[in-house]
């Protein structure tokens, strides 16, 4: 490894968070009609695995940050939750490289 480093190699480890117990999270961008906004957010709330909603401007009126320890959480989620929510126009998901584990978070 030494003499890799010295030609100008790097080396990088690179591992499955999930896999490894870590949750991650995810952002979701929704999309509601605004009579519907409002009953979202109340139900959105109280949901342990909700670290952030908000009514937020641009394309989406809806943000949400939820952490999923597996794609089928993720996929449960989205189908009970969201594709269910009344009102709900759109979304959109993007999946972020952070993993949260106690009280502090690793950037990977």
């Amino acid at each position: 490894m030494k003499m890799l480093h010295k030609e100008g190699f790097e080396a990088a480890l690179v591992c499955d968070v999930r896999a490894m117990g870590y949750a991650v999270w995810t952002e979701l961008r929704v999309t509601v009609a605004a009579q519907h906004l409002r009953g979202a957010l109340a139900r959105l709330a109280h949901m342990p695995d909700i670290t952030v909603t908000a009514h937020i401007t641009g394309t989406a009126n809806l943000i949400i940050f939820f952490s999923a320890r597996t794609m089928e959480d993720l996929d449960a989620f989205v189908r009970k939750h969201i594709r269910a929510m009344p009102g709900m126009i759109d979304f959109a998901i993007m999946r972020i490289p952070r993993v949260i584990k106690a009280n502090y978070n690793m950037v990977i």
